[in-house]
Order: C-alpha cells, then structure tokens, then sequence
C-alpha cells in the first residue's frame, strides 16, 4: 500500500470517529493545507480555529483569516467566552460584534472605546445600519438589530441602572448617551427612577411634554404627602407653580401659618383679606387668642375686640384697647365697659367695677348717646350714677338727656333735664334755635344771672329786631342795658326818628346824639353799618392804632356793632402794622389777632344769628382786607377753625351746628347760595361726629327740598356714616335699621 491510499485510510478513520483536528494534522504534514482548513473548520473548537486562522495566514488558500476569526468569535460567543470573543471579533474588523460581546462580557469600559471607535470610523453612525439583518447562525442576536441610538441607549441604560459607585456620575454617563440617541424620555425615566424628580419634570417641560409634566409632579406630590413630607410636597408643588394645591395642601391639615406664609410668598390676594379670613377661621376654631394675633397684624383690632365681647370675655376686649392706645381704642373701651355692666347681676356691682376700672365716666356717656343701641339708656346712667355716688356726673347725664330730647322735638321735658343739669343756658339755646322766644325769655328770667340775662335779651332782641317787631327787640335791648347795639339797628335801616326818639327818652345824651350824627355824615357807603372795613368811628385806623382800636372795641363784648368793627380790625392787621417784641415773633402776633377775631365771631353768631356776615358784605361786591384776601375766603378758614375746636367740647355739638347754620341763612339773604351750602355740609358733617345721625338729618330738611340735588347727597353721607359705626360696634340691628335711610 502506497504512503499515499495510507494515509486516506488513516485520515478517514479519524474523521469517522470525528478526530477532525488530528486529521487536519496529518493533511496539513501533507502540505494539502486545504483539507486541513476545511478539518480544522470542521473541529469547531478553539484548538481548530486557531489552526485554521493560522494555516489561512501562512498560506494562500483563498479564504480570509478574518472570516475565520469572525467565525471562530462566534463560536466564542455561543460558548458564552463572550471577553475572548470580543478580542476575536476586534481581530476580524467585526467591531459590532465585538461591542455586543463587550456588553455580554460587562466590558463597559471597553464597549465605550468600541462604541466611540466606531462612531469616529469612516463609515461612522451608518455602520450599525450596514450590520442590521446579517446576522446569522449560532452568533445570531437581537442586539445586532439596534442602530446606534439603540446602542447608545443601551449604554445609557448599563449606567442608568448602576445603584453602586458614584450615581451621579453614572447618571451624567448615561444622560450623555440618552443625549446621543436623542431619548429625552429615557433621561426622564432614569431621573424618575433614581428619584430625581425635579430633573425629570425639567426634561418633561424641555421635550414640550407639559401635561405629562404637571401629572408628574402631582404623582410626586402625592407620595410626599401620603408620607406625611408637607414641606416636600410643597417644594413638588412650587417646581410647578401650582400655588392653589399648596394652599389646600395645608388648609386640609389645618396649617393656616403656612397657608398665609405661601399666600404671601406668591402674591395671591390681598394681604389683610387673607389675615382677616384666616382670623375668621381661627375664631370658628375657638382658638381666640390666634385669632387676635391675625386681627391685629390686619390692622383690624376692632374685629379682635368684637370677638372678645361676643364671647363675654371682657377683659381680653379692654385689653386690647389699651395695647392699641388710639383715642378711638381709648372711646372703646366705653362701649365695653358699658356691655361689661349690662353684663353684671347688679348695678351696684358694675359701678364698683367700673369705678376700679375707671371707665365710670365713660360708660355713662355710652349709656347717653345711644352707641350701644338707637335708644339712649339713661335709666343705667342714672343708675349707675347714683350707686357710684357721682352728683356731677348725674348732671351731666342730666344734660344728655336734656340734649337727646331736644332733638325728638320734646322742648319742655329737655328744658327740666337742662335745668336739673344747671345749664339753663342750653335751654336758652335751644328754644332761641327753634325761635321760641317767649320760652327762651322765661328760662332767663327764672333761671340765669344778670350777665346772662343781658345776653339773652340781647339774643332775643336780634331775633325779634330781624322779624321787624321793633318795639318788642326795644324792650328786650333796653332790658339789657344794650342802648348802643340798638341805636346801632336802627341806623342800619335808616331809622333815626328811632334814634331820636331814644335821646327824647334820656337813653342819649345830647353828646353821643351828636358824635352819632357826625358818624353817619363820615360814611363812605351806606348801609353798609355804622362805619366801612377799617374806617371805624374817628376815620381810618392804620398801624400800630389798629391793634389798640381793634383791642378797644372786642372788649365792648356787650356791642355786636363795636364787635364786627373789632373783627374787620383784626383781620386788616399785616405784618407791616407789627413788629417783633422780646417775647413775640411778627408771625406769632398775627396768629394771635387772628384768633382773637375767630372768638369774636364764635360769640357773635351765638348772639347775632350770623347777621355780621351781611355786613362783612357789601353790596358792590365782597369786602377784602389788606392782603386782598375776601372776607368771605377767610370766614371759612375762620368757621373751620372754630368747628374743629367745638368738636373738643363733650356734648357741645349744638353751637357748632348753630354757628353753621346761622352762617348759611346769612349768606343766602346775600345770595352767596354756593357758599352757604358748605356751612350746611358742615353742620351735617359736624352732628354725624357726635352721632347725632337724626338731627343731621333735620339740618338737611331745615335747608332743602328732599329732591334737592345737595340733600340727596348729605342724606346718603348720613346713612353711610350711621351704618359704618352702628357695624363697628357690632350692632348689625342698628346697622339694618339705618340702612333703610334717614326720611
């Protein structure tokens, strides 16, 4: 047998029993290196490829050795020696291949370099898309499918979901990939995941997801919340800017101090709204003190004092007044003290009370002005009065409700209060205001002074002298030893058989007849009174004479006629008819003219009934003094003045009224009707102050028709002003009550 049919036994025997690599062997000492490829190929195991990869290098047989390796990888990776079959498959160009070996092998590190060398070759990203549907056989695999996003996502993916090492480095790693492929919603998925919400919800709104976003972020809030993390919950919330969720967040846990600390931080509302609404709630919790907290920080104490006392506790009401410390909290507490005693089983004990409280006084004047209820309660005044043992503040209540009647129209019963107060003057002043001077002339006789007496007559006198019953203002003038004030009248209207008739009786001397003569033959205009503005009696009066004139003639309190010329002098006095003293400024000076004339026109509307304003007028048109200034320009400064200092005076409401409305029938007889409407608007204005919202309303009718456009108005301002104090108060019936107007 020949070396050559030897061998061919030899081999086939081995190839029978499958011993492929000896086999090969023998070809390969042969040199028929072809056979031995294809034996060494059919081996399939390590020792065959790395013969076959071997013999193909060495010799020209027609077959790449990279085909062998990529073949031999594949074995490799069947095998599962994925980190040898990487290296294969690098060898044999198959980068890939060699990638998902990587992968298989957790070569991460070396993927990465897999991954980027391929992403930098020629063919760069459209390599993944050349291999995509090649694969074949043992190696075939899912993974040979993906693109390169689909790979870059997967390395995203490996780092993604790495829990040890540095996470936020593999975060960033994996966020780098994610970018690469373009997968925004894997990036959110990972932050979700790892519980980065708040990166999550940014990728959300980044990839135009809002929707998403905002379910998102609830879902996160939620959890925080069932967990009891409020303030993350919030944190969730804000990231969002769903502001309303925060606030009823914290409103179903009853944590208003975060509610009004959000509400704030976001600008939603207004801010003392929100404190008064929360104080609301805190007083239906029964939390009171809380509740006062919020009041005040509102600016609203009156609410917090309003809470104390329908909850009876007088004293938290007080002593909010006194930390307030306004004149106004100072009034309140008047009104508290006087519930405080209604409050209390008996008289005698409130009044100890309120003596040791000291607010004695002042709950007696609540109990007069009928702030706690429409009707005044003068029988707990007097009560109260005569346990605490205070005969002067019995007077006064006396007063009050000689006042109080006065304006239901009840002059008799007023005038016993007044009488039984020691102030017959307010009588006086209540029936001269309502022109019942028979009356008027009866309180004086039997109950006033000399000195008041002359007053009174010489009030009467003006009233009877205006309605043209001369005869009965003589008696009066001459009852009150007021002979120049009545001379004075008569020459305003050109009476001088009148004149005469008083010198025939003796009430004239032959010398003051004569020296009123040579007056009237001086004047400049006439009808104007006995002399024009700064020409009194003896011509004109300048410099340094103006003061002592003007001086001279205030102190005749007794002449209305001295009186106006006193006034006209005063207010004609510049700084060029001063100079500065040791103890006086120029500027200090002037105030005090200036004062002085606004004293002499209080006293003379209370005596004149407003008469000096027609003489402050003249009848071609109004006089000036000597800065230019209209009389009437500074008769308003003037009553202004005088209005604001009455409104000091307890109780005296009355002559501020008085003096207004005097003003206005004056000014109207001159036909200054636009002016004379402001001393209405005053009077109202100034008897609203006081409270005395029914009288108001009679100043209104007093003046106007009720379809008149200006008592419409102060009508409203009336109700307005009764409503709003009657709800401070907490009187909500009072409130309903005035709420239906003022007829």
């Amino acid at each position: 047998m020949s070396n050559s049919s030897l061998l061919d036994t030899v081999i086939k025997e081995l190839f029978d029993r499958e011993f492929y690599i000896k086999a090969g062997e023998l070809y390969e000492r042969a040199r028929v290196n072809d056979r031995a490829l294809k034996l060494y190929r059919m081996a399939k195991d390590k020792e065959g490829y790395s013969n076959a990869v071997r013999i193909a290098r060495e010799h020209d047989l027609g077959v790449d050795a990279r085909d062998l390796l990529e073949e031999y990888a594949d074995y490799l990776y069947d095998q599962m020696e994925f980190e040898m079959a990487m290296e294969k498959y690098l060898q044999a160009s198959e980068l890939i291949k060699a990638l998902k070996s990587a992968f298989r092998s957790n070569s991460i590190v070396r993927a990465e370099d897999i991954f980027e060398t391929i992403k930098e070759s020629p063919g760069g990203k459209e390599s993944f898309d050349r291999v995509r549907g090649k694969s074949s056989g043992a190696s075939k695999d899912a993974d040979l499918e993906l693109n390169y996003n689909g790979w870059a996502i997967k390395l995203g993916q490996h780092y993604a979901s790495l829990l040890s090492g540095n996470r936020e480095r593999n975060m960033k790693k994996a966020q780098k990939y994610f970018l690469e492929a373009n997968s925004l919603e894997h990036i959110i998925q990972m932050y979700k995941e790892a519980g980065y919400w708040e990166k999550a919800f940014e990728y959300l709104m980044e990839i135009g997801a809002t929707n998403e976003a905002m379910e998102f972020l609830q879902e996160q809030a939620q959890v925080c919340i069932s967990e009891k993390r409020y303030a993350d919950a919030e944190r969730v919330y804000m990231k969002g800017k769903m502001f309303e969720a925060i606030i009823e967040m914290y409103k179903r846990i009853d944590d208003f101090d975060n509610v009004l600390r959000v509400q704030r931080r976001v600008g939603m509302g207004n801010d003392t709204a929100m404190l008064l609404e929360h104080a609301e709630r805190r007083k239906r919790d029964g939390d009171f003190h809380e509740a006062e907290k919020l009041y005040m920080e509102a600016g609203n104490w009156k609410e917090a004092v309003n809470m104390y006392m329908q909850q009876g506790k007088w004293e938290e009401a007080r002593r909010v007044c006194q930390e307030v410390g306004t004149e106004e909290s100072r009034s309140k507490e008047g009104f508290i003290g006087y519930c405080w005693a209604k409050d209390m089983p008996s008289t005698g004990n409130a009044a100890k009370l309120l003596m040791n409280l000291n607010l004695l006084d002042k709950v007696v004047e609540v109990s007069c002005n009928a702030i706690a209820s429409e009707v005044p309660d003068f029988d707990m005044a007097f009560d109260l009065c005569s346990a605490a043992d205070r005969p002067d503040l019995t007077a006064r209540v006396h007063l009050l409700k000689g006042q109080f009647l006065e304006d239901q129209g009840q002059f008799q019963t007023a005038e016993n209060e007044f009488i039984a107060a020691g102030k017959p003057n307010e009588a006086l002043l209540m029936y001269i205001h309502e022109g019942m001077l028979d009356a008027a002339q009866k309180v004086a006789d039997a109950h006033c002074t000399v000195e008041e007496k002359n007053q009174v007559y010489t009030a009467l006198g003006n009233k009877k002298f205006e309605k043209g019953d001369y005869d009965a203002a003589e008696k009066l003038f001459l009852k009150s030893d007021n002979v120049e004030h009545l001379v004075s009248l008569y020459l305003d209207i050109n009476r001088l058989d009148k004149v005469h008739d008083l010198a025939d009786r003796g009430y004239l001397t032959p010398e003051q007849l004569h020296n009123l003569s040579a007056m009237r033959r001086r004047e400049p205009v006439a009808g104007v009174g006995p002399s024009a503005v700064g020409a009194p009696v003896g011509g004109e009066v300048s410099g340094a004479n103006k003061v002592v004139e003007a001086n001279r003639l205030a102190s005749n309190t007794n002449s209305p006629a001295d009186m106006r010329e006193a006034i006209k002098l005063l207010f004609a006095i510049t700084n060029r008819d001063v100079s500065a003293t040791a103890s006086a400024s120029v500027d200090e000076q002037l105030l005090h003219y200036n004062q002085q004339a606004m004293k002499l026109i209080e006293t003379l509307c209370i005596q004149n009934g407003g008469r000096f304003v027609e003489n402050l007028a003249l009848k071609d048109g109004p006089t000036r003094d000597a800065n230019g200034q209209t009389y009437s320009l500074k008769l308003n400064e003037v009553v202004s003045t005088v209005l604001a200092r009455q409104t000091s005076l307890h109780g005296d409401w009355k002559k501020g009224v008085s003096l207004c409305l005097n003003l206005y029938n004056a000014l109207t007889k001159v036909n200054q009707v636009d002016e004379g409407d402001q001393y209405v608007e005053f009077a109202v204005k100034f008897a609203c102050v006081h409270q005395q919202y029914s009288a108001a309303a009679k100043i209104v009718h007093h003046a106007y028709e009720e379809e008149h456009p200006v008592a419409q108005h102060l009508l409203a301002y009336i109700k307005q002003q009764a409503v709003a104090v009657s709800r401070q108060e907490g009187d909500m019936e009072g409130a309903c009550g005035h709420g239906r107007g003022f007829r």
